[in-house]
Order: C-alpha cells, then sequence, then structure tokens
C-alpha cells in the first residue's frame, strides 16, 4: 500500500496515515483509557507521533501494516486496521497478524468486522499469504467478539505470554490467538 493507495469498504477507507493531518487521530488512538485498556501503556503525544511515523514508513516499506480507518462520508478517521507480520522470535510467529483499533464512540457500529473483513481479502488476494491471526489478551471480549464474527477460530495451541508486557502489568501478559486459513477463508466466501 503505497501513500496515495487506498481500499474501500461499504462505509469506510483504508488508507495509508496522513503525517500531517491525521496526528490527532493517532493520538487519541494511542492515549485514551478505553482504547488502551489492555495494552501496558498510554502514548504521550510525543511517542504517539513517532509510533505514527514509524507504522507510516512500515505501510510504505511492506506494502501493508496498520492503517488509518477513515469514514467514507466525512473522510474522519475513526480508528486503524491492518495487518503485518509476526516476528519468527515472536511466541506464536512467524505468521501474519491482522489487527484493529477504534475510538469509543464509534464501538458497536460493526466498523471493525467490516475493516477486519477487508484486510483478510487483501491478506489472502492481495498479499497471498496462508492463514492470518489475531491475538489478544485474555479478558478482551470485544475483540474476539470481532475475531469470531470474521471467521476466525480459537487455537488454544498458540495461548501465550507476550514478552512486551511488563511485571507491573503481568495481568495483561496471557494473550489468546485467533486464527483462519485461506481455505477456511473461501469456503466461507462461498457459502455466505
Amino acid at each position: 500500500m503505497k501513500p496515495g493507495d487506498k481500499v474501500t469498504t461499504e462505509r469506510l477507507i483504508l488508507r495509508h496515515w496522513d503525517k500531517t493531518k491525521d496526528g490527532d487521530a493517532f493520538f487519541r488512538l494511542s492515549n485514551d483509557p478505553q482504547v488502551m485498556a489492555f495494552f501496558p501503556h498510554r502514548r504521550s503525544r510525543e511517542e504517539s507521533d513517532q509510533m505514527m511515523g514509524v507504522i507510516a514508513n512500515l505501510i510504505t516499506e511492506n506494502g501493508y501494516g496498520w492503517t488509518a480507518v477513515a469514514l467514507k462520508e466525512t473522510g474522519q478517521v475513526i480508528g486503524m486496521a491492518g495487518i503485518a507480520a509476526v516476528r519468527d522470535d515472536f511466541p506464536n510467529g512467524p505468521g501474519t497478524e491482522i489487527g484493529w483499533r477504534f475510538l469509543p464512540e464509534f464501538w458497536h457500529q460493526g466498523y471493525a468486522t467490516e475493516a477486519a473483513n477487508a484486510f483478510l481479502k487483501y491478506g489472502f488476494e492481495v498479499i497471498g499469504v496462508n492463514e492470518i491471526m489475531a491475538f489478544a489478551v485474555q479478558g478482551n471480549a470485544k475483540s474476539f467478539a470481532v475475531m469470531e464474527r470474521i471467521g476466525m477460530r480459537l487455537d488454544e495451541a498458540r495461548e501465550f505470554d507476550h514478552p512486551s508486557i511488563p511485571d507491573e502489568r503481568a495481568e495483561l501478559r496471557r494473550h489468546n490467538t485467533y486464527a483462519i486459513t485461506r481455505d477456511e477463508w473461501l469456503k466461507q466466501k462461498t457459502a455466505g
């Protein structure tokens, strides 16, 4: 996904980050206490701006990553979603991960499911991966519900302790992994 590229759905535009216009939205996604409830810490504005730069550069280098999610109707950035490579040395790696994060006022409206379905299609049809996984802190029922809605299944053998969680947030360490293969996705697509 190059800087000018975008993927559209019925209601959304999934696009590269614009470093000059998207900083406020990215900061909210990195600092809001509800959004960050299952993350070890909230980011300052400076940390958020640095992370947005890292993410934008990875999209440019790899052709995919954690993109901005904007409303088609208004262009307002309401979240982020995408797919990314999971490192070989990560507990449930290597592989390809899908994920999402949305501002609270846009929860419970199907946007995460809509964006995630678009990225499953992108991962399987454009990038050509054979499996996509998602993982989240045990107890993150909202994320697990999205994973199930997009056809992913719990893979109990891939439960793991996230190595980046500090001791003072040990309650966030244990993660569940969900996954879907290209064949499973194709069967669901043709059945639906």
